[in-house]
């Protein structure tokens, strides 16, 4: 996966989660709050594929000393 896709994804995984968000707390829709939790989750793992990936991008662009 490139950083572009990972970025990607953690916009349309953190729109889900915003409007699963709000559907619970507006509506009391409990179904919803469980996707907002699996939904973070998910957000987890991908900020952690970005940091891997930026960590990855950065080394091989900085010169060495």
């Amino acid at each position: 996966m490139s950083i572009q896709e990972t970025i990607t994804n953690i916009k349309a995984t953190t729109e889900e989660f915003l409007a699963d968000i709000d559907a619970y707390e507006t509506k009391g829709n409990k179904q919803a709050a469980k996707r907002s939790r699996k939904a973070s989750l998910t957000l987890e793992k991908l900020y952690k594929t970005y940091r891997r990936e930026s960590v990855a991008a950065t080394t091989k662009i900085a010169p060495s000393i």
